[in-house]
């Protein structure tokens, strides 16, 4: 059976829910960390900035003739050092003993909260 092929208001929906829910990834990797056994936290979250600015590509691409729905216009988050780990992070521990500080030099420094952000959420 064939997939349906979605309209062009489904498809920018699509892509704006995908937008909000990588900029929640990306605050919950900044807040609370991830379980990646093998990078920081710090790559991740660029990883996840990776996917923030492929979604807002995909926006602007879909809304050639239209308006660009809000969740457009939340501020890209800066690249982050990619050695930062969330100290308090649901992970932390296990990932230590895992021997991530032996594999990297890592940073605690939390990243800047993205501006704005939490009117839209």
């Amino acid at each position: 059976m064939a997939k349906k092929r979605r309209s062009l208001e489904e498809q920018i929906e699509h892509a704006e829910a995908m937008l909000l829910l990588a900029f929640e990834i990306w605050e919950y990797i900044r807040n609370k960390g991830c379980r990646d056994p093998f990078y920081p936290d710090g790559e991740n979250m660029n990883l996840e900035r990776q996917h923030i600015m492929a979604c807002k590509e995909e926006l602007e691409s879909l809304c050639k003739d239209r308006e660009l729905p809000d969740a457009y216009y939340i501020p890209t988050p800066e690249e982050v050092d990619p050695n930062y780990m969330a100290p308090h992070g649901v992970h932390y521990e296990r990932r230590m003993k895992g021997g991530m500080a032996d594999m990297y030099p890592l940073t605690y420094k939390v990243p800047e909260e993205i501006e704005n952000q939490q009117e839209l959420f």
